[in-house]
């Protein structure tokens, strides 16, 4: 597993709309994680979007750039 392989903490959940029309969507938060390597897993997973955050600041949406 790449996240284990780099010894970063990280915890599983899952993510489906309040109207309960999709089926919820494996998630992970991975704390301390540098926006960089954030960007880089997003774009290795074909994730088209990802949330960002820090701590004492809101979270972001951001959009991968995918190749």
């Amino acid at each position: 597993h790449w996240l284990q392989a780099r010894s970063l903490s990280y915890f599983p959940g899952a993510a489906g709309a309040d109207a309960g029309d999709w089926p919820p969507e494996p998630s992970l938060l991975i704390p301390d994680l540098p926006l960089e390597t954030a960007q880089l897993l997003a774009r290795q997973f074909g994730q088209l979007a990802f949330l960002y955050g820090e701590l004492d600041s809101l979270s972001r949406l951001l959009v991968s750039q995918l190749d």
